[in-house]
């Protein structure tokens, strides 16, 4: 007679898996398969993808090692993050140009003792960038973002963001560099009801020293502001 309490410890050092790691980079350039013509000198696409897997099933080794975008052993998935960026850069040679992303990054951790845990994020952004003159560069980039974070039972956070960034940087010669940067951000938290606005300004010097190394300062002052004031913020504005 008595109670009995039976506890278990997942400890992944005694987890038995295997360690899938794989990363590509594709870069694509129109301008060399069409030589002859000009517009499609001006532009070229970026791929990037990288995962590292942890699973305890079994693995189709062919798929996995030929197919860039396979993840392997999906259905005993202990330990899985996944990031692809694809870019398409516009105006390459010119003083003005464009570069499009879009960004995901997707992990899961399997090994909690309450279930699965889930991250997801995902963005899309436009950077412009002008060269003034040889000593003047503007650059601006706009964003939008989805955070999502799940486990087995609720979602625990859902973050919608928008951010605008403006650098203007001055070079000197080949030895100082100055840079003012701004950035505004926007995000609310669909689960609480919650809003978040920041404010950033960030000055930033670099000067080489030749032959002696490279000092690099900067200072940031930032302004965030919440509603309800009453909460707290359940994750880091970024």
């Amino acid at each position: 007679e008595g109670n009995y309490i039976l506890q278990k410890e997942m400890l992944d050092e005694y987890v038995p898996g295997k360690q899938l790691d794989k990363s590509f980079r594709a870069i694509f350039y129109p301008g060399k398969l069409f030589p002859r013509s000009r517009p499609l000198k001006q532009f070229y696409i970026d791929t990037f993808v990288r995962f590292s897997n942890l699973v305890s099933g079994p693995v189709s080794w062919a798929g996995f090692i030929l197919n860039p975008f396979d993840k392997g052993g999906a259905d005993g998935t202990l330990l899985r993050d996944f990031s692809l960026k694809q870019d398409f850069y516009f105006f390459t040679s010119s003083p003005f140009n464009l570069r499009l992303r879009w960004a995901s990054d997707d992990r899961e951790n399997n090994l909690l003792v309450y279930g699965k845990d889930q991250d997801k994020r995902t963005s899309q952004s436009a950077l412009l960038r002008y060269r003034l003159s040889p000593k003047n560069i503007l650059e601006s980039e706009f964003s939008k973002e989805k955070r999502e974070r799940q486990n087995t039972a609720f979602n625990l956070l859902s973050i919608n963001g928008k951010r605008v960034r403006v650098d203007f940087t001055r070079r000197e010669k080949n030895s100082l560099e100055m840079t003012l940067s701004s950035k505004l951000l926007s995000e609310d938290e669909g689960e609480s009801g919650l809003k978040v606005n920041l404010f950033e300004l960030t000055p930033k010097v670099s000067f080489s020293l030749i032959g002696q190394g490279r000092l690099h300062s900067e200072i940031s002052w930032i302004r965030v502001n919440f509603s309800p004031a009453s909460r707290i913020l359940p994750w880091p504005a970024s």
